[in-house]
């Protein structure tokens, strides 16, 4: 009974194996005729003795990720009503207060010289954090992409997103 059994899983441990060596030597892009992947059938050589194979074809062209980072100018004081900084051209961004209240201060799209800078209602008071945020509902309407910015993120907070940049208040 016991031989049965260990021969049963050795069965099975051989199968399982040879469909993994058999997955191995193929690829999503291998064609399989005569039950034998393309990969493992050796190319013809051409009249001048080169290897022929195809060359891929891509789909659609990578997207490069923005290599600008955003910055806050310093120092950001204590009664402050207003931030500049510098970012990617085009970009729409939302500015908070990130440490405390979560207040969001203004929005805007960073403009063609890739300074901005943005006047708010209210002071900022003592241990806040000014935060740069990309503007998700306005991104949408670019051709950047959320993935494009994570290279140049901060950090990602789930309740803002990306943080971007962001300076503490001084007294």
């Amino acid at each position: 009974m016991k031989l049965s059994v260990i021969t049963k899983l050795l069965t099975r441990l051989l199968i399982f194996i040879a469909i993994g060596l058999f997955i191995i030597g193929c690829n999503s892009n291998d064609a399989i005729e005569n039950g034998i992947p393309d990969s493992i059938v050796e190319s013809p050589l051409s009249q001048s003795g080169d290897v022929s194979s195809p060359v891929p074809t891509p789909t659609a062209a990578p997207r490069l990720a923005v290599s600008q980072s955003f910055s806050l100018d310093k120092p950001i004081k204590i009664g402050d009503t207003s931030v500049s900084g510098t970012g990617p051209v085009g970009v729409p961004i939302l500015i908070y207060e990130v440490a405390n209240t979560a207040d969001l201060l203004g929005q805007l799209i960073v403009p063609e010289d890739g300074k901005f800078s943005i006047e708010f209602e209210r002071p900022l008071q003592p241990s806040e954090r000014v935060g740069v945020v990309l503007d998700l509902e306005n991104l949408a309407k670019t051709d950047f992409e959320y993935e494009d910015f994570r290279q140049v993120a901060e950090l990602e907070v789930p309740v803002y997103g990306l943080v971007l940049a962001d300076v503490e208040v001084e007294p």
